[in-house]
């Protein structure tokens, strides 16, 4: 049976592995995902245990269980390089080494791979590297660092045999950065829709928790990272601070909570609650806590990122209010299928006028929500995006390496 060999830090905050691994055994191939022995931030059930019918796993010892602080990250991504390369040089090969995000430029160890033992490999850019670093600001674009660590991460994927790419602005990105589009297979993210069901208010115990009556809650849940924008959401809750039956709510980590919890308290919104991210075993509460889920991204990220929360908002059976670029994916999305309001970066008052249409219009955000969830187990559902890349990736195990790209 032909060894598929994941690598990857961490195991991807989509339900990734556990719902390919299962499906490439169907198909007849067996996966060994090889991931760092420390946690991004915890609380998922052993990967070991819903992998054991399909695959293996090796976890890369990391010195620390949870990777929580900038220290600890560090440790992780070279005790993790250190351990994948000895892994992948010496160990048995596999038919195809897939080199996930994470590290950073990591998948130009396949290149090499494939020089030295012969072995083909693909990529999945769920995070495009350097970009995503000069779109934080943290690389300037003219800088000779920039122009290096692109050329090689291009250069990369280029020369893989297949790319996935999660969005069709990641596609056209790539494109015009020089990969052949040939080698370009779009698959789409996607929620495991039996871990995320719809739950009615009435029967939703952390809805009670949280004080949730019958107000219209606009729901943010997961990552508030740099690549998030919330200032205009947060401008539009301040102009609807009047407005009592609208209610905000914010759940979930990153580096820009600390400003949205001084921007709440600084302007005195009373109708925002910012909570902690809540554990992935009431993801069916915690997902259909809004009415509508509020997703960003700032416009700088498109085409190097694709926010995996709009689709465990289609699993909860929820519409969207994406404020981001249109061309995004998740804006995409929401233009084709009806999925809720795509609002441009900054234009506060084109949020809270959708924000308004859809409280006083509940029925018709309820029919959203339900068309929502009918494409989360569907067309946009596991099964369909699994089966993208058991098509590609057996396709790919059956056909003559192409040569290096021009």
């Amino acid at each position: 049976m032909p060894l598929i060999r994941f690598l990857n830090t961490y195991e991807p905050v989509t339900e990734f592995y556990r719902g390919l691994a299962p499906a490439l055994a169907r198909a007849g191939l067996r996966s060994h995902v090889v991931i760092s022995g420390a946690d991004y931030r915890g609380g998922r059930s052993s990967l070991v245990e819903a992998l054991a019918p399909a695959g293996g796993v090796t976890h890369v010892p990391a010195g620390v269980r949870i990777a929580d602080t900038r220290l600890k990250k560090l440790v992780v991504l070279m005790t993790y390089s250190f351990g994948a390369v000895l892994l992948s040089l010496f160990g048995r090969p596999p038919a195809l080494n897939f080199f996930l995000s994470q590290p950073p430029l990591f998948a130009a160890w396949g290149r090499v791979l494939r020089t030295l033992r012969g072995t083909p490999y693909c990529c999945l850019v769920m995070d495009l590297y350097p970009h995503v670093l000069a779109a934080s600001n943290v690389m300037r674009e003219i800088s000779w660092g920039y122009r290096l660590l692109r050329r090689l991460m291009i250069g990369t994927l280029a020369a893989a045999d297949t790319v996935f790419v999660i969005g069709r602005c990641m596609r056209d990105r790539l494109i015009q950065e020089g990969v052949p589009a040939d080698r370009i297979v779009v698959t789409p993210n996607w929620a495991n829709e039996e871990v995320i069901r719809p739950v009615p208010r009435a029967d939703n115990a952390l809805a009670r928790s949280f004080g949730i009556g019958d107000e219209f809650v606009v729901l943010y849940s997961g990552n508030m990272g740099i690549a998030h924008e919330f200032g205009t959401v947060l401008a539009a809750a301040e102009r609807l601070l009047g407005e009592r039956d609208i209610r905000f709510l914010f759940l979930g980590e990153g580096a820009r909570r600390p400003e949205v919890e001084r921007e709440v308290a600084r302007k005195g919104l009373t109708n925002v609650t910012v909570g902690p991210l809540q554990p992935a075993a009431s993801m069916s509460e915690s997902q259909s806590l809004g009415d509508v889920h509020f997703v960003s991204m700032k416009a700088a990220f498109t085409g190097l990122l694709v926010p995996s929360k709009a689709y465990s908002a289609l699993a909860a059976g929820r519409p969207l209010l994406y404020e981001g670029a249109a061309d995004g994916e998740v804006a995409r999305l929401i233009a084709e299928h009806g999925l809720g309001h795509v609002v441009s970066p900054g234009d506060v008052e084109a949020m809270v006028t959708a924000i308004r249409a859809m409280a006083a219009d509940r029925s018709s955000t309820e029919r959203a929500g339900a068309h929502a969830r009918a494409l989360g187990v569907g067309a946009l559902g596991q099964a369909a995006a699994v089966e993208r890349y058991v098509q590609a990736l057996t396709a790919l195990l059956r056909a003559p390496a192409p040569g290096p790209a021009a």
